[in-house]
């Protein structure tokens, strides 16, 4: 029988949260006659009797699994040798911090399968729809950071009623707090010093896309780069979004 465990995440950050698959995606490996083992985990999004419900096998032990797959790095001490796993590596760009774990899995004789190289028949990556919650959950959080920032530096602000994204139960929530910042700062709640406020993106996949999902809560007015200095010269109150890129040669060059 095949087997595959997804495993428990216990990797940086103690909000993390998110599950490789959902109880109703195990179902269906179930229903496929494939075995799920599932590491119990009170943190994760997904109660774990629900992946009970559905078939799956709670249990630590992940050595019957062929395939091992997760959301973030895996500590090195945790690598099973000739195993093959699934997870976010960041180590395509050779980042410093995950080379001794890449080395590790060199050495334990382990297949990696990078959720961030995966592509479909066509080249086209397929982790757009992480990318679109990196950039709706990155733009929560400094949206939040900056009403931090803003009171640190001494000014009270509507950005102070956003919270962290794993406040919130769901995305509609948390854009509901972003919407009601923005009623705040259209109603001239905000400090005239801190205007106008500008957002740059320096690119047009996923992650700015579900950045600027976020940030269409608030009142925004987007403007081409060549509109800049006028924007910062009479801008008012409103948040601009100064949309500078541009695509040279098939690539995204910054424009100065």
């Amino acid at each position: 029988m095949k087997v595959i465990a997804i495993r428990r995440e216990n990797y940086g950050t103690l909000w993390e949260r998110r599950a490789p698959l959902n109880p109703t995606q195990v179902k269906g490996l179930v229903d496929a006659g494939i075995q799920v083992i599932v590491q119990p985990s009170a943190r994760r999004a997904y109660p774990d009797k629900e992946y009970k419900k559905v078939g799956a096998i709670l249990e630590d032990d992940m050595s019957e699994a062929s395939l091992i797959i997760g959301i973030k790095q895996v500590p090195i001490q945790d690598l099973i040798p000739y195993k093959t796993y699934s997870f976010f590596a960041h180590v395509i760009k050779a980042q410093p911090d995950n080379m001794d774990m890449l080395d590790a899995i060199l050495k334990r004789n382990i297949r990696l399968m990078d959720w961030e190289t995966m592509c479909n028949y066509q080249g086209t990556r397929m982790d757009s729809v992480f990318g679109r919650f990196a950039g709706l959950s990155g733009m929560l959080d400094i949206l939040h950071g900056m009403g931090l920032r803003l009171l640190g530096l001494g000014f009270n602000s509507p950005f102070m009623h956003i919270a962290a994204p794993h406040s919130y139960p769901t995305l509609a929530s948390a854009c509901a707090a972003v919407k009601s910042a923005g009623e705040e700062i259209t109603s001239g709640l905000i400090h005239e010093q801190l205007g106008p406020i500008t957002f740059v993106f320096l690119g047009d996949g996923a992650v700015s896309k579900g950045a600027q999902y976020v940030l269409s809560h608030l009142p925004v007015e987007f403007v081409e780069p060549s509109k800049f200095k006028a924007v910062a010269q009479n801008g008012g109150m409103v948040v601009c979004i100064c949309l500078s890129v541009a695509m040279v040669m098939g690539s995204t060059q910054v424009i100065s």
